[in-house]
């Protein structure tokens, strides 16, 4: 396939795409992609010698409600998740992602205690046993 190649399509390294960086995405990870450098000598894309290889890219809440794209760019697969999930230590507070409310709890009725179906007779009205 000479040009662009679509996403949906398998990457070969050894296909030159017009471009000498290429981003591609990670298997199994939403919004996730990895970085290949084209080798001139070689003739294919090979991972980068140094820096930083994924791209990350999560939502966060703008205070005005709406939402912002933040990318990010990681040197490991599981740095990059966690970023990702709000969950590594160099997160500001404010920019996770905030919790989603839990619905209303809706309270239990008591149990409805209904009479006896026998008549409670009096102690007085008894007759003795005597």
């Amino acid at each position: 396939m000479i040009g662009k190649q679509k996403f949906k399509d398998k990457f070969n390294p050894k296909n030159y795409q017009e471009k000498d960086r290429v981003y591609r995405p990670v298997s199994g990870c939403v919004n996730i992609q990895r970085l290949w450098i084209w080798n001139k000598d070689e003739r294919e894309y090979q991972s980068p010698e140094r820096g930083k290889i994924y791209e990350v890219r999560r939502y966060e809440l703008k205070p005005d409600g709406t939402k912002r794209r933040a990318t990010k760019y990681c040197q490991s697969l599981d740095e990059g998740r966690s970023w990702q999930n709000g969950t590594d230590e160099g997160v500001p507070p404010g920019k996770l992602k905030p919790p989603v409310p839990m619905p209303a709890q809706v309270p239990i009725p008591a149990p409805i205690i209904e009479p006896p179906l026998t008549p409670v007779i009096p102690l007085t009205e008894l007759p003795s046993l005597s």
